[in-house]
């Protein structure tokens, strides 16, 4: 774990969603074949590319998600079959 992440898990007051994203690039959308995969906790994932956009239609859709606060998601992009496509 990241010393920032730390501070922050240790703020209490504060509400947060960690995102740790895979490889970001200057691609319009996720690979051909893939998905958006999500593990909670910080679990792990395969590192591999991902798109700006995704990451941040991520972080606005945890905004009305209760269970999104106070959690560590690491979002990469994974096969079809593992992922979600919205």
């Amino acid at each position: 774990m990241h010393s920032g992440e730390e501070l922050l898990r240790g703020c209490e007051e504060v509400e947060y969603t960690i995102i740790r994203p895979g490889v970001m690039g200057r691609v319009d959308a996720l690979p051909e074949g893939t998905a958006l995969g999500l593990r909670d906790n910080g679990g792990d994932l395969k590192v591999s590319a991902i798109t700006h956009s995704a990451v941040a239609q991520l972080a606005i859709a945890c905004l009305d998600v209760p269970n999104a606060a106070r959690t560590t998601l690491t979002a990469m992009a994974v096969p079809e079959a593992e992922g979600a496509s919205t």
